[in-house]
């Protein structure tokens, strides 16, 4: 404990600085700070590319000043470069849209993207190690030009299974989670959610998450029928709450880099009804129900049954799951082994 709180560890994440946190952001940083001397910056401010960083005299100190950079995102990629320059090793945290590219929907790093793309592959080349969170978002990252299998791999997010745990008796409702924005609609699938919905009249189904784009919460209101609810935004209670009442949870996505709500709805007890896309089939596993992507007849049958299973028997197959394949500590053991690597003791 001592040798590494000698070490200053730069945290780079792409969060508003004046929101909270992501869940996925905070659980890291707690892993770090109980080990390191830790420095937070959000490239948020700096505008779309980040490059602005380059012109701030303010982070040049800050990255002089760390030992190692710790970079959740291809966004970092400024930060890694200006390390790079200044002989600070890093490690980036990477497998949402900074590495996956889903033409169909316009969601990814687009090659077409040309800054982008050769910005986030260039911080991959100069990081030491990237940290992929799925299988499938490893795969997604080696189709990258020029990146390192060898400087690269799995770490699978964890999931706190003690406080994601079933409470009390589960409601005949169905849930899912996702901010509302033009492009979830069809990433996550809430359009074929609420047609789902339609097909299910006699069983509530919520949506919970922040409200990004008000015109895409009435796009999606106008289509749902009246048997779904928009929650919006719930603060962790709340959404815990969610978690614990509903039966089973939907997520309906064309693509996952990991499946996060997914994981901490199964950590509570749902049982869950999918698309095989992206990370999620190494979430699911064998304990739910795979459907087709834009396929709400598929969803709604599935739904059926996985209500029916639920009503005759307490499920535990997909909370076994969670437990058993994606503990915190696991993921804090391997974030230390590469950072001791990269900055030893």
């Amino acid at each position: 404990m001592a040798d590494r709180r000698r070490r200053r560890i730069l945290f780079v994440h792409n969060d508003d600085p004046a929101k909270p946190l992501s869940s996925f952001f905070l659980q890291d940083l707690e892993h770090l700070r109980r080990e390191f001397d830790v420095e937070i910056l959000s490239v948020y401010p700096l505008g779309y590319w980040h490059l602005t960083a380059l012109a701030h005299a303010s982070i040049w100190r800050a990255v002089w000043r760390c030992d190692a950079i710790f970079g959740w995102f291809g966004s970092s990629a400024p930060i890694v470069m200006m390390g790079a320059a200044l002989g600070k090793p890093s490690v980036i945290i990477a497998g949402g849209s900074d590495v996956a590219y889903v033409p169909e929907i316009g969601y990814g790093l687009d090659p077409r993207q040309k800054v982008t793309y050769h910005l986030y592959t260039q911080g991959f080349r100069l990081a030491r190690q990237v940290l992929l969170f799925s299988e499938a978002s490893r795969r997604d990252f080696l189709r990258l030009p020029g990146v390192s299998a060898e400087r690269s791999r799995t770490l699978y997010l964890g999931i706190d299974s003690d406080h994601f745990r079933p409470a009390g008796s589960k409601k005949r409702q169905v849930l899912t989670v996702s901010y509302i924005s033009s492009s979830a609609l069809l990433r996550k699938g809430l359009l074929s959610f609420a047609e789902a919905a339609r097909l299910c009249p006699d069983v509530p189904h919520r949506i919970a998450g922040m409200v990004v784009d008000e015109a895409a919460r009435q796009k999606l209101a106008a289509a749902a029928p009246p048997n779904v609810e928009i929650l919006g935004y719930l603060d962790d209670n709340q959404l815990l709450a969610e978690f614990q009442a509903a039966s089973v949870y939907v997520q309906l996505s064309h693509h996952e880099g990991f499946g996060a709500s997914l994981a901490e709805a199964m950590a509570c007890g749902c049982i869950p009804v999918a698309t095989e896309r992206g990370s999620i089939p190494e979430v699911v596993g064998d304990t739910g129900y795979y459907v087709p992507v834009d396929d709400p007849v598929a969803a709604s049958t599935a739904i059926r049954a996985a209500l029916e299973r639920a009503s005759t028997t307490a499920d535990e197959a997909a909370r076994r799951r969670i437990v058993e394949k994606f503990q915190p500590d696991e993921r804090r053991r391997g974030l230390l082994e590469v950072l001791d690597g990269i900055v030893p003791p």
